[in-house]
């Protein structure tokens, strides 16, 4: 029942909203033999009138005429030509137009001079301001519209209304057969150039420009320049559309139309003019041609703009033209222009289509993860970008759970593959700009890509919570942030020397201690190793100095370096225990009322204190219906209201989703930076490839901090209580 009704209703819009012309006079309404009006009904079946009104409900302007450039505009009326009579006392007007469907028609008008008398095929009608010139209301039909002007004095000008094309001038007893009617309208009465009896003879050269543009369809654009001179009249400009094209748009500051035959013609007046045209194929052409007995020039220049993603292709029979010595448009003269002689067709071979044997370049791919406070899980955000990828679907890895993905800044439906079973999103583009959010189980080892993909540049950033660090991480070519690689030739060099000079003068129990300290100190803020290093120099030579004056400046010396470790190691006791306290506090990281987390998906963001596994802004409730094409709908959200408003009409394409249709969220993004790993490689990276971090959790860390408070303080008493260890006499 629904097919029937599908193919009622659009028979019916087809039978009466199609617009016909008459192949002379390009009328907007058909006209019978007799040049009556033919009704709608009139062309609808007798078993289908019931349904007229059913099918058309709610379309007023179902009649006007379509405007090329934009379906969801129309025209609703038809002017031609406008006759006006000038003289010193006043002035007359006619104007006959056909109506499509209810319409304000405009009048004439002056700077201080209002219509008057106005009648509709000789019946008086009201004349009221609308859109802020002088408008009279009609329904459709056909109608002959007069009126009158009265003056103390003819005036400078008149207010023409733009939609009319066409104008016969009078003044004063004198026909102008080339008036001063300027592109705003504007119609001088009383300038020298309307007083000339000067006749300008009728003047028309067309030249035609155009510029082909490769892709799905091919798009060709037609430039026709109008050089106009004499009076205002209507010319055929001859068929203007090449055979098996179709018209898309028309963009003209003059009237014009043409028919389905592709014969076009305009209201021209005085002056240089600009018709654009856009036309199409919907199939696959290798040539270009008009009817061979309707061509609207001799002589063509053509443009080509190529689509490298596409294809490659090569004209033959045609050569380029340098554009600088043409007239060739401006702005489309960065292409390629090639000489068109239109007598033979201008034919093109496909040299390559697609990539060819040219390898797409590597996804390149910028990952964040953010730790949970527990360490159990992952927040992640990757941003995919790739440029001629030949990818039409992307799954994430197994231990990636995706959340949502954006493509270009629009929301995607996350499908499951019946193939795989993974999650993954479909690409309708071959440019690729991605980003997505997931969840990731910290369960080593962790893929490094997280997709199902080989990249060519891969970088991952962690974010660890407060109190978490990272002691290594393996598999990456680079990484900075973690203790294992913080280590530098220049560190080791001065850990050695301080450990291998306490055990030569302590033993080894203290060089033990002294080796644990400069590890769990160096690489925090405030653990200075030269007080240590200087301190030795003072203990190593009591033991060598006899008493005296010597060993006394020694001695000094020994308590102005205890000293200067005390003044250096005060704050640094000082921030480890705030840091064992309170690991919001730690210095590379922010505040705890800076730990935030904000939503990534359309839905509105979410208000957690930390990330967890239960992240997702997922309906529990929604029942989303198994795709077709075998992709099976993972997870979904309501769509957020208010969306259905980015869908409009201009925008509207086969490629994209409903707007209906319920998409996933993902889980909510934070905020906080905490401590920063980054990781990073070389070269390309495959999918099964694979890094291994090790996490000092918070409990182990607080441990940690408690030992950089205590065993410095052991180290100290140890080295200032025990006497250094005499050496051996040397023979």
């Amino acid at each position: 029942m629904r097919h029937h009704l599908f193919f009622l209703v659009t028979f019916i819009s087809i039978a009466v909203g199609r617009t016909q012309y008459s192949d002379e006079q390009l009328q907007p309404v058909p006209y019978t033999s007799s040049g009556e009006v033919l009704t709608p009904e009139a062309r609808v079946p007798d078993v289908l009138l019931p349904w007229i009104d059913w099918a058309l409900w709610g379309q007023k302007d179902r009649d006007a005429l379509p405007i090329y450039s934009d379906a969801s505009r129309r025209v609703a009326f038809w002017p031609s030509e406008l006759e006006f009579v000038a003289e010193e006392t006043g002035a007359v007007f006619a104007l006959n137009v056909v109506v499509a469907s209810e319409a304000w028609v405009p009048l004439p008008v002056g700077e201080k001079v209002w219509p008057q008398n106005v009648t509709v095929n000789d019946v008086v009608a009201p004349v009221v301001i609308h859109g802020g010139r002088p408008c009279i209301k009609l329904d459709a039909g056909t109608y002959k519209i007069a009126g009158a002007f009265v003056w103390a004095a003819m005036p400078q000008w008149m207010t023409v209304p733009p939609e009319i094309g066409i104008l016969r001038l009078t003044v004063a007893g004198n026909p102008i057969e080339q008036s001063a009617w300027g592109a705003d309208g504007r119609l001088w009465l009383r300038r020298d150039v309307v007083a000339t009896t000067e006749m300008v003879p009728d003047f028309l050269e067309t030249k035609f420009y155009g510029l082909l543009r490769d892709g799905i369809p091919v798009w060709f654009d037609i430039r026709i320049e109008l050089s106009v001179a004499g009076k205002s009249r209507e010319e055929n400009l001859g068929v203007v559309l090449p055979q098996g094209w179709r018209l898309a748009s028309v963009k003209s500051p003059l009237p014009f139309a043409m028919d389905d035959a592709g014969r076009a013609k305009a209201q021209v007046r005085a002056g240089k003019w600009m018709i654009d045209l856009t036309v199409f194929r919907l199939d696959n052409p290798f040539s270009l041609a008009f009817a061979p007995d309707s061509r609207p020039a001799e002589e063509m220049l053509v443009g080509f703009s190529a689509n490298p993603s596409f294809r490659a292709i090569e004209f033959q029979g045609v050569g380029t033209v340098d554009v600088t010595q043409t007239t060739y448009p401006q702005e489309w003269r960065q292409f390629p222009v090639y000489f068109w002689n239109t007598a033979e067709p201008l034919k093109w071979e496909e040299q390559m289509r697609g990539m060819g044997e040219r390898a797409p370049v590597g996804l390149r791919i910028q990952r964040r993860w953010w730790l949970d406070e527990k360490g159990t899980s992952f927040t992640v955000a990757d941003n995919i970008q790739g440029a001629s990828q030949t990818l039409w679907r992307l799954d994430a890895a197994p231990n990636l759970e995706l959340g949502s993905a954006k493509i270009g800044g629009e929301q995607q439906l996350i499908t499951l593959n019946a193939r795989t079973d993974a999650s993954g999103v479909e690409v309708r583009t071959r440019d690729i700009v991605l980003d997505a959010t997931a969840r990731m189980k910290n369960a080593s080892p962790l893929p490094a890509s997280g997709w199902q993909a080989n990249v060519d540049n891969l970088s991952i950033t962690m974010h660890l919570p407060p109190g978490w660090r990272l002691f290594a991480l393996f598999g990456a070519d680079s990484v900075r942030g973690d203790w294992l690689t913080a280590w530098t030739l220049r560190g080791i060099f001065l850990v050695l020397i301080f450990v291998l000079a306490v055990m030569k003068l302590w033993g080894w129990r203290a060089a033990a201690l002294a080796l644990l300290v400069s590890a769990l100190i160096y690489h925090e803020p405030g653990g200075w190793m030269p007080p240590w290093l200087l301190l030795i120099v003072p203990l190593a030579l009591l033991r060598v100095v006899p008493q005296g004056k010597l060993a006394t400046a020694v001695r000094v010396f020994k308590w102005l370096c205890v000293a200067l470790l005390v003044l250096v190691f005060v704050p640094f006791i000082n921030q480890q225990i705030k840091q064992a306290l309170y690991p919001q506090l730690q210095s590379s990281g922010v505040g705890a009322s800076a730990i935030s987390y904000v939503g990534s998906g359309m839905a509105a963001p979410m208000s957690v204190s930390m990330a967890s596994e239960a992240d997702f802004a997922v309906a529990e409730d929604a029942e989303v219906p198994r795709a077709e094409s075998a992709m099976r709908v993972r997870s979904s959200a309501d769509f957020s209201k208010g969306s259905e408003k980015q869908f409009s009409k201009k925008d509207a394409s086969n490629m994209r989703y409903d707007f209906k249709a319920r998409m996933q969220t993902g889980p909510a993004l934070p905020t906080w930076s905490g401590r920063t790993v980054s990781c990073s490689w070389n070269g390309p990276v495959t999918e099964e490839h694979v890094i291994r971090p090790i996490f000092i959790p918070c409990w182990l860390e607080r441990i940690l901090s408690l030992m950089r408070i205590v065993l410095p303080i052991l180290l100290v008493w140890t080295l200032l209580r025990s006497r250094p260890q005499q050496p051996a006499a040397v023979v």
